[in-house]
């Protein structure tokens, strides 16, 4: 018998390795295909989109916390096509000077169609997360066709208020019953819940301003706005800025019990209960609120400046607040004031800070595109007529742009403004608006007769407090 060599096999080992290698290609191929096909959920939404009539050629959606994640130019029919990476929650759509609410997360690819000459009614989304946007879409409209105007609504009797707005918030609950994708239906009825806890909240002092009726009270029986709200959510805090702001007001409402309008005992008191709150985001932005009030940077507080900080766990939060600190502890209560130079008085000639150093000095920084500060003339006017010939000059800094000095002076003529009437040399930019870190207007500051700081956050001449002021420093 012939024996076999292990050359005689090498021909037929030589063609299985080859054989094996395309099936181990072919295998890899596939696996790598069926990779390839996973469902896998994108980390961004597409939003697309026609505008008709639009008012101007861009659209942009802001996300909670303000800030713009989608800027996208029109195209000439007026449509566009962008993404928003890493999307998850509520955002504000805006074309012009409309906005509406949107709903978004990864995933999502829709599509919004709206005419401007109709904003709302109009508003219209088709793609995956159309339901979701179409229920957005339509809340508003059955929360404007059940309310009304909100000054009319706010000025009902509260046996009628209650009425109409718990049927309204009925109504809204059965439209989101109606989603089909229930998560977000939870999420849409959770959102109802927190808006009606706000509505509830807001009524005795609306009703007390649009009735001018300063003494008014709610009922014994009126609902208790937090009854059905968790206000130790912190994830809710962190992603519902209604909620955020129910939260906050619960805060000060319960400090205000003991300190009254105080400001000082105030910033103390809430001190304490920070202390005694765990740690973490709700506690964060509470100690961070506290940095709204101007009493703050004063020197008698420099102590508790230091305590606020050292609570704050988010190190992020904590350098802005510190690099905040440095800039308004320049304007604290007793520092010298910050100058103007050679501001255009409407009367003739400039006029700078030094020269009306000798009384005190209550300055007005406002615009004419303003509209809160318009507001505040009728009150301003009283105010000095009240307070002419005393110790104190009333002056006005309009921080209009160059382009509007006209309007400027137009305004003065036709409201009758009264006191010393300037104009800022470089709008927001200048010096004097900089250094006092002002970054919304109506914005009032008191200057004593040697040029120091008195206040530089002044009650507005619509608030009684300013009266109190002027009297507790003998004007």
């Amino acid at each position: 018998m012939r024996q076999l060599s292990i050359g005689s096999f090498l021909p037929l080992i030589n063609k299985l390795i080859k054989h094996m290698k395309r099936i181990f290609l072919l295998l890899s191929i596939i696996v790598l295909l069926m990779s390839c096909n996973t469902d896998k959920t994108p980390e961004y939404a597409l939003v697309s989109g026609k505008i008709i009539n639009p008012l101007s050629d861009e659209v942009s959606i802001t996300n909670n916390k303000g800030e713009k994640v989608l800027v996208a130019k029109l195209a000439e029919d007026g449509t566009f096509k962008d993404t928003i990476h890493e999307a998850d929650g509520f955002y504000d759509f805006k074309a012009g000077n409309e906005v509406t609410r949107m709903y978004l997360k990864n995933g999502y690819d829709v599509n919004i169609t709206l005419d401007t000459n109709e904003f709302d009614e109009t508003v219209a989304y088709t793609g995956k997360g159309a339901e979701a946007n179409n229920y957005q879409a339509q809340k508003y409209l059955v929360n404007e066709k059940n309310t009304g105007n909100p000054q009319e609504l706010y000025a009902l009797e509260e046996a009628d208020f209650l009425s109409k707005t718990e049927a309204n918030f009925k109504a809204l609950n059965e439209l989101a019953d109606a989603v089909k994708d229930k998560s977000f239906a939870q999420i849409a009825k959770e959102n109802l819940t927190i808006s009606r806890a706000f509505q509830l909240l807001q009524y005795e002092p609306y009703h007390q301003f649009v009735t001018k009726n300063k003494d008014f009270k709610v009922s014994a029986d009126f609902p208790n706005p937090y009854e059905n709200l968790d206000l130790t959510d912190e994830e809710l805090y962190k992603n519902n800025r209604v909620f955020a702001m129910i939260v906050h007001r619960k805060f000060i409402d319960e400090i205000m019990k003991e300190t009254g309008t105080d400001r000082d005992a105030y910033i103390k008191a809430s001190l304490e209960k920070l202390k005694a709150m765990p740690a973490g985001v709700l506690r964060d932005g509470l100690a961070s609120d506290l940095f709204s009030y101007q009493e703050i940077y004063n020197k008698e507080n420099a102590d508790v400046v230091k305590e606020v900080l050292a609570l704050i766990q988010n190190e992020e939060t904590k350098q802005e607040l510190i690099t905040e600190v440095a800039t308004m502890s320049k304007i604290a209560k007793g520092n010298k004031s910050p100058e103007f130079v050679n501001y255009e008085n409407y009367k003739g000639g400039t006029t700078s800070l030094s020269d009306l150093k000798g009384k005190y000095l209550y300055i007005d920084v406002w615009a004419t595109w303003c509209g809160p500060c318009k507001a505040e003339i009728p009150h301003l006017i009283k105010l000095e007529k009240q307070y002419h010939g005393k110790n104190i000059t009333f002056v006005s800094i309009s921080v209009d742009r160059k382009k509007d000095k006209d309007k400027w002076r137009a305004m003065i003529a036709e409201k009758n403004m009264v006191g010393v009437q300037l104009f800022a040399d470089k709008d927001w930019k200048s010096d004097f608006v900089v250094n006092y870190g002002i970054k919304g207007i109506p914005r009032f500051i008191l200057i004593d007769p040697d040029g120091n700081i008195v206040s530089s956050s002044a009650p507005r001449p619509s608030d009684p407090r300013i009266i109190e002021l002027f009297k507790s420093l003998k004007i």
